[in-house]
């Protein structure tokens, strides 16, 4: 506290000086703004480059998946050569049709096969494609050469894909080099930048292209050698890149930029660059990733794209700055006055001194408010302030809340000398004198609260509890938000009488004002925080599902081409495996990924066959995801199996299917029973196919459990025991 001596010396000095102290308000006010704006301005330039790194890994995992994906289809495309001796081109369109690439995997130009032979096996192979339905094929351009890689099948047959059939993709050193380090490693491989022969309008895009060999015989030949002389071509993919990152990128407007190079970005090979990309380098966060394409090394350039800089939240900024102006002028505006009244009415030194620590109060205050983000300490300064600036014993901030018993109030903080005493006494509740204060109505201030009338009037205390200190001065300010919520309110004591004026109110008032404001700031700074880490965590979700649903239909394929004798039997196979895990994965979709109903999901497998050829029995049983997934691809290949050789393949033939759920020693386990009457007689089949290799092994390897799968001549039971883990409520 200053002494009458200090404070008479400040006033000399102020009246030789009176524009001294205004200007250096001014000068620390601005200062301290400056601070707080440029500590505001480095944290949101942080949290702007740490948004646009999580959006660069999205991004880059994007395009890394759907390529992967591409090079999954040329394998699958590869295994068709690798399946069947001789495949037709009506066979490679159907093939292609049943991908139905547009829709499936946008971007790709189409799919083909380049055949591989010598020079005098061209009369053969032109002969033989215009038989098959491609009128004046030839292979082009004519030039003598030692072998040649002719596109024959490439589909869709549109006006660009039929343009570039016959071509010889040898004759471009490019193309040849990807060829040839495919055929020698026997991975996929993807070419060079370069022009695709499908560029017959004006608007030509750079391409690429994805190689898959395909060798005789069904498997790739252990050495260099042999894979050089069984090489029966390539299944390969054309790509135009600004059409494939375009549809990838999903034509929204994106938080960043890219710019992709085939190889290091110093060689200029740009194979796509997307909108909003700045040539000139103007965007604000930068970076570089490199990318693996089948063998081939690209280098990814990520921009800050518009849609970043519109999430970046540097308006919180300007609104720090602006309150710290305000505050800095409100309070040099104030200054100035100060000092013209202490020179011009030479006014008494307590109150110079009173006015001088109110000032610094609402200084501090302000600049603390207006750059905190953290809500206990913002409201445990906004205590600390109203305490001193109303000169109280005790002050506390108060929040509203509804309890078991109704409405009451949370002791959020206090502040003051003599808080120790209060921290023991019970929260104030909804009385006659509170309610107008945590109502909003109006400021409650008293000279002496326990002359009040509505002071007194509730059990059990009558007034205060036993043992609180004597409080006779009373101000209570509600602190209401923008939207009109009352959030709380901010309470002041005294044991004098009359120690709280009009002035004070004021203060306290504004203060409050000030407050809600901060606490708004900071309960929208909290969501925000909140709703980028959900989001976040749905996007790992969601790429962590889409990779394991990828690597079951990879295992699918694989699994399926090794146990079909024809592409047709593998598509029909194939596509009803895949529906099965489709009707799966729809369920569980259903249920928020939870979890999906057992009785749902055996009528999904069994309705194709209509309602009186099964009879679905048991108890509400919800499973986990894992466990829903299998049991439906397992109910997929016992009713295909039925349909073809057992009970289903007849008009009478009747398919049972029940579960329970049995408790032994001490453990839960589900129980599922499927039995096959009224069908032909069977017989145990002569080998294991990847329905029973499934059901057999697999779904008792995943589900951790017992499977008995036999075939008695009355017809074929299954019966699937396993831990229950599930619950039978949803």
């Amino acid at each position: 506290m200053l002494t009458a001596s200090v404070v008479a010396s400040a006033l000399r000095g102020l009246m030789r000086r009176r524009h001294t102290w205004p200007v250096m308000v001014m000068a620390m006010g601005s200062l301290a703004t400056a601070v707080a704006a440029a500590g505001s301005w480095r944290a949101m330039d942080l949290e702007g480059q740490d948004r646009f790194l999580q959006e660069v890994e999205q991004t880059h995992a994007a395009i890394q998946d759907r390529m992967e994906t591409y090079v999954a289809v040329l394998r699958a495309t590869a295994a068709l050569f690798a399946a069947s001796d001789d495949v037709t081109r009506t066979e490679f369109a159907a093939f292609a049709t049943r991908l139905n690439l547009p829709e499936r995997y946008p971007g790709i130009q189409g799919l083909g096969f380049s055949a591989h032979v010598s020079p005098d096996e061209v009369e053969r192979l032109e002969a033989d494609m215009q038989r098959q339905g491609l009128e004046g094929f030839r292979i082009w351009p004519a030039a003598p050469r030692s072998e040649i890689h002719s596109i024959v099948f490439l589909e869709p047959l549109d006006s660009r894909n039929k343009a570039a059939t016959g071509f010889d993709m040898a004759t471009d050193p490019v193309r040849r080099a990807a060829m040839e380090l495919a055929r020698d490693s026997g991975e996929p491989a993807a070419s060079g930048k370069v022009r695709l022969v499908q560029e017959i309008g004006q608007h030509a895009q750079a391409g690429f292209l994805i190689y898959v060999p395909v060798y005789r015989g069904r498997d790739v030949p252990d050495t260099v050698e042999e894979r050089r002389r069984l090489l029966l071509g390539h299944a390969y993919a054309p790509f135009r890149a600004d059409d494939l990152l375009g549809k990838l990128l999903g034509g929204v407007q994106p938080s960043v930029a890219l710019e992709i190079h085939d190889g290091d970005p110093a060689a200029g090979a740009v194979m796509h660059r997307s909108e909003g990309w700045s040539v000139d380098g103007g965007a604000q966060y930068r970076t570089e990733r490199p990318l693996e394409v089948a063998g081939r090394h690209w280098t990814v350039a990520y921009a800050a794209g518009d849609g970043l800089d519109g999430t970046s939240g540097r308006e919180l900024v300007w609104v720090v700055a602006a309150g710290g102006l305000l505050a800095t002028g409100m309070v040099s505006a104030a200054a100035w006055a100060q000092a013209r009244a202490r020179v011009d009415a030479e006014r008494a030194s307590a109150a110079e001194r009173l006015r001088a620590q109110e000032l610094e109060t609402i200084n501090t205050v302000g600049t603390e408010v207006s750059a905190q983000l953290d809500l206990d300490q913002l409201v445990q300064s906004v205590t600390d302030g109203a305490t001193r600036l109303a000169g109280a014993q005790i002050g506390a901030f108060f929040y509203n809340v509804v309890g078991e018993r109704g409405e009451a109030y949370t002791l959020h903080a206090l502040s003051g000398p003599g808080t120790a005493m209060f921290a023991g006494y019970p929260m104030p509740r909804k009385t006659a004198l509170f309610t107008p204060t945590f109502r909003g109505e109006t400021t409650v201030r008293s000279d002496d609260i326990t002359q009040d009338p509505r002071y007194g009037r509730n059990a059990p205390h009558r007034g205060m509890p036993p043992g609180h200190p004597p409080v006779r001065s009373y101000l209570a300010v509600p602190v209401i938000s923008r939207s009109g919520e009352t959030l709380g309110g901010v309470i002041l004591g005294h044991g004098e009488p009359g120690v709280f004026t009009a002035r004070v109110e004021r203060l306290v008032v504004g203060l409050a004002a000030q407050a809600a404001v901060a606490v708004d700031n900071a309960r929208l700074f909290g969501t925000v925080q909140k709703q980028a880490e959900h989001r976040k965590l749905l996007i790992n979700e969601l790429n962590h599902r889409v990779k394991n649903t990828l690597a079951a239909v990879q295992s699918i394929a694989r699994q399926t081409s090794r146990s079909c004798s024809t592409p047709a039997a593998f598509v029909q196979s194939f596509e009803g495996r895949l529906l099965a895990l489709s009707n799966a994965h729809n369920l569980l979709t259903r249920g928020n990924w939870e979890g999906a109903p057992l009785v749902e999901l055996a009528q999904a497998e069994l309705a194709p066959y209509g309602r009186s050829r099964a009879v679905i029995d048991g108890p509400a049983v919800w499973l986990p995801p894992q466990d829903a997934v299998a049991l439906g691809m397992a109910f997929h290949e016992l009713a295909t199996n039925a349909a073809k050789y057992g009970a289903l393949s007849v008009p009478d033939g009747q398919v049972r299917l029940g579960w329970s759920i049995v408790d032994e020693t001490g453990e839960c386990r589900l129980r599922v029973r499927w039995e096959e009457v009224g069908g032909p007689p069977v017989t145990p089949p002569a080998r294991r196919g990847f329905g029973s290799q499934l059901i057999g092994d697999g779904l008792a390897n995943q589900l951790d459990g017992n499977v008995i799968l036999d075939f008695p001549p009355t017809g074929a039971r299954c019966v699937i025991d396993f831990p229950f883990v599930g619950n039978t409520t949803g």
